[in-house]
């Protein structure tokens, strides 16, 4: 019962611990190629050119009306792009078909100028530039959206580590989980793992969050007139912050099991209460019938002889036979 009680006792924090790993493999494969509808939806962010107009009148940018137009006209921009932790595809709006996956990258992050084919127009001709500098950038986006972007570019390493962290902490917490039913140690030991999962989960889903929501939220005012619309993934934000919470719960119990869930199930060990090490062991002689092994006699208990009538005081000398076995229970005027 002992153990069964511990399993059962693990188990809370071990699905838990299972969910929150979940929650971290479904917000981390969408751009590896599935194109089912479940991870249709889980991106970190969204941009959504179908609607672009670079002839409305009253536009702030000319530069950036400039940088639009042309690549629009050049077929170098596509209708949407969905940013994912590793990399950013292109779909189809209308037929919601993925047409393009970037490659997969550690430390990645979306770069709007290179992807949208954005570049200052040249002083001869129409000719649009093939690089940058830090101030011509500024110039073409603003400088809020600028500080933005150096904010994503820079928060994009800490962010990729804190998900591996996480992700593999996670895991390692999952298998340990394992070697917890066993012994009170491995709870320990998970409890451990555990929070290193928590506390890596919390940082990278605070980033993110962070992160993201500054960038879509300078890039909007400047590209909201065009009827460009980005939007942050709701759904796999949501699914971090689930993720967050699973963590912190599973932590809470794995504590918890490593300080009540003991899964002894042995009544005479002198560490649990009850059992033959609650009562003194003359409770369990007096009265009861003893076995000698050496002689394969046994013996019955007697009364107290100070009490009793008409009795001799108990001989408190042993005899030791001419056999050489040792006989204590054997009284010197004996058989």
């Amino acid at each position: 019962m002992g153990k069964a009680a511990r399993a059962a006792c693990i188990f809370t924090p071990w699905a838990l611990t299972i969910a929150s790993f979940a929650c971290l493999v479904l917000i981390t494969i969408p751009g590896w190629g599935f194109k089912g509808t479940l991870s249709d939806d889980l991106y970190f962010f969204k941009a959504n050119f179908t609607e672009l107009d670079v002839m409305a009148t009253n536009l702030p940018s000319d530069d950036l009306t400039a940088a639009l137009k042309y690549s629009a006209e050049s077929n170098k921009l596509a209708r949407v792009y969905e940013v994912h932790l590793y990399n950013f595809c292109e779909r189809n709006h209308v037929e919601r078909v993925v047409t393009y996956c970037s490659p997969k990258m550690g430390d990645y992050h979306f770069d709007p100028i290179t992807i949208w084919n954005l570049a200052m127009p040249t002083n001869k001709g129409s000719g649009q530039q093939t690089t940058m500098t830090k101030e011509e950038e500024t110039k073409l986006l603003g400088g809020e959206a600028q500080k933005a972007l150096d904010a994503y570019r820079a928060r994009a390493l800490p962010m990729f580590i804190f998900y591996q962290i996480s992700f593999w902490a996670t895991l390692a917490t999952i298998v340990s989980g394992m070697l917890a039913v066993c012994v009170r140690f491995g709870s320990l030991l998970t409890w451990f793992l555990s929070i290193i999962s928590s506390v890596s989960t919390v940082g990278a889903v605070l980033i993110s969050t962070i992160t993201f929501s500054s960038f879509v939220g300078a890039m909007n005012k400047i590209l909201n007139p065009y009827q460009v619309h980005l939007a942050v993934g709701k759904q796999a934000l949501g699914l971090a912050w689930l993720a967050v919470l699973f963590g912190w719960a599973s932590t809470l119990f794995w504590l918890f099991s490593a300080c009540c869930c003991s899964g002894r199930n042995n009544p005479h060990h002198r560490s649990n209460k009850g059992g033959l090490w609650s009562s003194k062991p003359s409770d369990y002689v007096r009265g009861s019938r003893v076995h000698v092994e050496k002689t394969g006699g046994s013996y019955e208990g007697v009364s107290n002889p100070f009490l009793a009538e008409d009795k001799e005081p108990l001989v408190t000398e042993y005899q030791r036979p001419a056999s050489g076995k040792y006989e204590p229970f054997r009284h010197r005027d004996g058989a």
